[in-house]
């Protein structure tokens, strides 16, 4: 069976979209296609949580520019894919208030599963605090779910 898609929309085409006055459902762009995204989980959401916290703590602690961001902000991939992750970290100057993607992230963060929660987490604040900020590693502990 053959699927006719529609014309690829570019990642422009996909904000100016995003942008229009009805109120889009959660999307992402995957080559030139807009993709529904489902409804979160609280675990997911109690998860993003806390990945936010530690990615803001990690940044305030060393002292550098930066800012965190939730879901919500894109990621350019490619001119017709653009992911929106759970979490990232960008330097640098804070963007325009009605920016509505994120070319240069330094930490992208996408939560898969409740399982892999613990995994994740350490991982994300071992590499926050001591790759990419620059602050001494610390001592981790697995988070309370």
């Amino acid at each position: 069976m053959n699927v006719a898609l529609r014309t690829p929309l570019t990642v422009d085409d996909y904000l100016a979209w995003a942008r229009t006055p009805s109120d889009p459902p959660r999307t992402e762009l995957i080559n030139g296609q807009i993709v529904p995204i489902s409804p979160e989980r609280v675990a997911h959401n109690r998860a993003k949580g806390k990945v936010y916290l530690t990615l803001t703590r990690a940044i305030a602690t060393a002292g550098v520019m930066g800012e965190v961001f939730t879901d919500g902000l894109i990621v350019p991939i490619d001119q017709h894919t653009a992911y929106e992750p759970d979490a990232l970290v960008r330097c640098g100057a804070p963007l325009p208030p009605d920016q509505m993607k994120v070319t240069d992230p330094v930490i992208v963060v996408e939560v898969k599963s409740p399982q892999v929660l613990a995994t994740i987490f350490l991982s994300i604040q071992t590499h926050a605090r001591s790759r990419i900020i620059g602050a001494p590693p610390v001592a981790l502990s697995k988070p309370t779910r």
